[in-house]
């Protein structure tokens, strides 16, 4: 499951609800 490229509630460092395209 790719969690990094979604948005993780848990680590919000690869894909931030911010960096979201």
């Amino acid at each position: 499951c790719p969690k990094e490229n979604r948005t993780p509630p848990t680590s919000p460092t690869k894909s931030g609800p911010s960096s979201l395209p």
